[in-house]
């Protein structure tokens, strides 16, 4: 079946001939990760879903496109601020992505306006 995928401020969003048949929001979202042409949402155990669900991408770089769309969309509207982790030596042999988001978050933008707010002069008209 023909499904479309979307991320968004609330999770991910699958479609069906336009119609929105399904939500993940990122408070059920475990881990997102992507192996080849497969992109993976691992969920929080619940009753009615399995722990994980699958969707089958046209090619691997597609499917990595879309799982970097999540992390950042994630990692903007979920986390408190990003963790800076120090670049290691790269090994011969490694296994997954090393991409890491490294923008501000919504809430330290957020912070940043109310902290840098210009008071605002009064005036008529």
């Amino acid at each position: 079946v023909p499904l479309n995928l979307s991320v968004a401020h609330l999770g991910v969003i699958v479609f069906q001939n336009q119609t929105k048949v399904n939500t993940f929001s990122w408070a059920k979202i475990r881990k997102l990760s992507f192996k080849r042409k497969r992109f993976l949402i691992k969920l929080h155990q619940e009753e009615y879903f399995g722990d994980v669900v699958e969707f089958v991408f046209e090619g691997r770089n597609e499917c990595k496109n879309f799982w970097k769309k999540c992390i950042e969309q994630h990692s903007f509207f979920r986390c408190i601020e990003v963790k800076r982790t120090p670049k290691q030596k790269p090994k011969i042999f490694s296994r997954g992505s090393s991409f890491r988001y490294s923008g501000r978050t919504q809430q330290q933008i957020m912070e940043y306006v109310r902290q840098s707010c210009v008071k605002r002069q009064p005036f008529q008209r």
